[in-house]
């Protein structure tokens, strides 16, 4: 492929040698004067959406809020098949109503609470099951106490998109808290005592675990502890957290996004994916770039101004906690050129489509591949599913 570009302009032919260009991006001053015009600034106004670049590359922001928008239509998509069932998958629905069948039919007095949990997952997922007359009671006041907490069983992201989704929050986050030993010993046993039970729980495990991360490793100080039914999943920023500040309390002011920048980039914390990690940890190893540029392959090829280094830090910033909100339920220009003739100065811009970091757009490739091959691997051929 040729390193030479030409640019025509008007009876001009200007060739490029492209072999050995470094482009240098930074971000522009701005200069706005609130006195002026009585508040107005000088700048163009805001605008709903991003504009088309006419005459420039695209920018990673934009193409980041796509991605995120995209990544929110297939988890969407997925909870919906993981809960109604597909391809080979039965579905948390059918899991969830042949659990409360079978506690419900005879398993001892530790029995009780487990039924009423799973009786009350069900009607918080909108999944149909009677319930017996003696634990109608307890099955609403469950319910009322874990919807009482806002900031657990609010929905949130595309949960809000519809009913089902928004059930479909509710019923998972319900499913996430600890349990009693004795209603969790119960909940075991009744998965043994159901045909296909603990297959289709095992794979649930796995789909939570792949499409955004397994749960936090248990450690000496876990032993004793209560356990969930389906345990959130972990991530390096909260792992931080916990590694920080597991047993005293966060300071005032503490910016955990910050610690985990700083970490990240003295190599304390590394974002590298292993042969556990879910689709979230991929997606946070494709924004390390941003952080890091002078250690990408690209970095020979690229000047960084002071201020555009700022801009790659907040739009780590900016999305990682889009991508975090995409996985709320299971978690928790360049200038160049060549001057002409004094007469006739010739302009040249870089001719790129987007904004140049090639290793941010590669890894996320690289986690749509992986993401795709989880689903394909629970449902089968990934072709028609919807997200609402």
């Amino acid at each position: 492929m040729s390193s030479i570009r030409e640019v025509q302009a008007g009876n001009w032919c200007v060739r490029l040698d492209l072999g050995c260009q470094v482009l240098r991006l930074e971000v522009p001053d701005a200069i706005i004067d609130w006195h002026r015009g009585r508040g107005k600034t000088d700048g163009p106004p805001l605008l709903p959406t991003p504009p088309t670049a006419a005459d420039g590359p695209m920018s990673a922001a934009t193409l980041l809020l796509k991605a995120k928008q995209f990544d929110d239509g297939v988890y969407a998509a997925a909870e919906i098949a993981a809960q109604r069932g597909a391809g080979r998958f039965a579905g948390k629905a059918t899991l969830l109503r042949s659990l409360a069948v079978t506690l419900t039919a005879g398993l001892p007095d530790n029995g009780i609470d487990a039924a009423t949990a799973i009786h009350a997952a069900c009607q918080l997922g909108g999944v149909t099951v009677a319930a017996p007359e003696t634990l109608i009671e307890a099955i609403c006041t469950t319910k009322a106490t874990f919807l009482d907490d806002k900031l657990l069983s609010q929905p949130l992201s595309f949960y809000t998109w519809t009913p089902e989704l928004s059930a479909i929050f509710r019923q998972n986050r319900f499913l996430q808290q600890p349990l009693e030993p004795e209603t969790a010993d119960a909940l075991t046993v009744a998965l043994e005592q159901t045909p296909g039970a603990t297959e289709v729980y095992n794979v649930s495990l796995r789909l939570n675990a792949r499409l955004t991360n397994p749960p936090k490793p248990l450690g000496l100080r876990d032993v004793g502890r209560r356990l969930p039914f389906f345990p959130p999943s972990r991530s390096h920023e909260v792992t931080l957290l916990e590694r920080l500040y597991e047993d005293r309390p966060i300071p005032d002011g503490f910016d955990l996004m910050g610690e985990l920048i700083r970490r990240v980039r003295s190599g304390d914390v590394r974002l590298m994916p292993t042969e556990e990690s879910g689709w979230y940890d991929h997606q946070t190893w494709s924004l390390e770039p941003l952080l890091v540029p002078d250690r990408r392959p690209e970095a020979a090829r690229l000047e960084l101004g002071k201020r555009y280094r700022k801009h790659l830090e907040d739009l780590f910033r900016g999305a990682l906690a889009l991508t975090r909100e995409t996985h709320a339920g299971q978690a928790g220009g360049g200038r160049g050129g060549y001057a002409g003739p004094r007469r006739q100065p010739i302009r040249i811009r870089p001719c790129l489509s987007v904004e140049p970091l090639p290793t941010l757009y590669t890894r996320r490739a690289a986690g749509y591949r992986f993401v795709r091959s989880v689903l394909e691997e629970v449902f089968g051929a990934w072709r028609s599913a919807r997200r609402n």
